[in-house]
């Protein structure tokens, strides 16, 4: 799995996970378990690429490899050369918007800490364990309370891993969702308590409609975050949610098995038939197959022995339980030098990972075809 599909998995996911909660549970008063939710999902989201069930697959890895190295100079593909220009730019692109989105980040802790000491009229907010309260201002003790739902809550540690996940992923569109969401949650959570406390949801609706103009600086946990109140004030009439609408949660499961069955079909284990054993995972060369052509092709090259012939040589040899190569053996040969030096090449290339069945590692057999051609001019 390489970086990219890794990334890519864990963006498709955090999209599903985020429209199931708007679907189904942004309406609903469970504020505690909608929170758990929202911060799970993330969490869970990065964790399910490496999640792979043993499936049966269709088709099984060849056991005969054809391996035939030309003398050619070596020429820039141009098309590949387009797809390397492209990562690259790729790669620019992506570290530039980490790199601007850190900025800004960094940008708003240094307003944050200005705000803080900075005292202004009105002014209610809280970050970690850091409340700012004006002392002169009305119905002191009902925002108290609602900030201090924010600090006993650890709300801004939320915060915090929504910003920093937003750097990472600052491509995202719904990380900047998530954002917004979970701060909606942690202001239901505060209302409630601060409702409760004033008595009357009514008078703290006012409450909160005649703060909406106050200020509200970046990270903070604000009480009066103009761009919250509605939904603030809607949430605090809206009915209780009842013991039936938790049934919606269960949705969860579904959800959760299908992203990790997608999951494994986009990685599958391999079916690996060779010397009578069925293999849930086929050997791999450090680097992969790839890697091991490479190898192979960089030995013949550098074989005076295969450069001097044209013969073509089968050789088989197995990777071990420990991922050692064994029982080198030609089985289709041509001279005795060039028999050896097959073997040679074969018994010098790195150690594997092995194959396995059923999570114990196996003996797997491979049969390739080694060859030197020479470029015609």
């Amino acid at each position: 799995m390489t970086l990219l599909s890794y990334t890519l998995q864990v963006n498709f996911y955090l999209i599903l996970f985020y429209g199931l909660y708007k679907v189904s549970f942004d309406k609903e008063t469970f504020f505690t378990l909608n929170r758990f939710y929202l911060l799970t999902s993330v969490v869970v989201s990065f964790i399910i690429p490496f999640i792979t069930l043993s499936l049966p697959s269709q088709e099984s890895i060849q056991q005969s490899l054809n391996i035939t190295i030309n003398d050619i100079t070596q020429r820039v593909d141009p098309l590949k050369a387009t797809n390397i220009n492209l990562k690259n730019l790729t790669l620019i692109i992506y570290f530039t918007g980490v790199a601007l989105s850190a900025m800004i980040f960094l940008y708003k802790i240094i307003g944050l800490n200005r705000t803080i000491r900075k005292m202004a009229p009105n002014k209610a907010f809280t970050f970690f364990r850091i409340k700012v309260i004006d002392s002169s201002i009305i119905n002191y003790n009902v925002i108290d309370s609602h900030e201090q739902t924010h600090v006993r809550q650890l709300h801004s540690f939320d915060v915090l891993f929504f910003e920093l996940l937003a750097i990472i992923f600052w491509f995202n569109p719904v990380i900047y969702c998530y954002k917004i969401s979970v701060k909606r949650v942690h202001e239901y959570l505060a209302d409630r308590v601060a409702a409760n406390y004033m008595g009357d949801k009514k008078d703290y609706a006012l409450l909160l409609l005649n703060k909406a103009l106050g200020f509200s600086p970046a990270l903070s946990t604000s009480f009066a975050d103009k761009s919250l109140i509605e939904s603030r004030v809607y949430m605090l009439y809206r009915e209780k949610s009842t013991s039936q609408a938790l049934l919606k949660y269960g949705l969860v499961i579904p959800l959760l098995a299908g992203t990790i069955l997608f999951s494994s079909v986009s990685h599958p284990k391999s079916t690996f038939a060779a010397s009578r054993v069925s293999v849930n995972v086929a050997p791999l060369y450090p680097g992969g197959l790839k890697k091991f052509t490479e190898y192979l092709s960089k030995s013949i090259k550098a074989s005076k022995v295969f450069v001097k012939s044209k013969d073509k040589v089968q050789i088989s040899f197995i990777i071990d339980t420990d991922g050692s190569i064994t029982a080198a053996t030609i089985t289709k040969g041509s001279s005795q030098e060039l028999n050896n030096e097959a073997i040679r090449i074969i018994e010098n290339c790195p150690r594997w990972r092995p194959g396995f069945k059923n999570g114990e590692p196996v003996k797997v057999q491979f049969k390739i075809n080694l060859a030197y051609k020479a470029s015609k001019a």
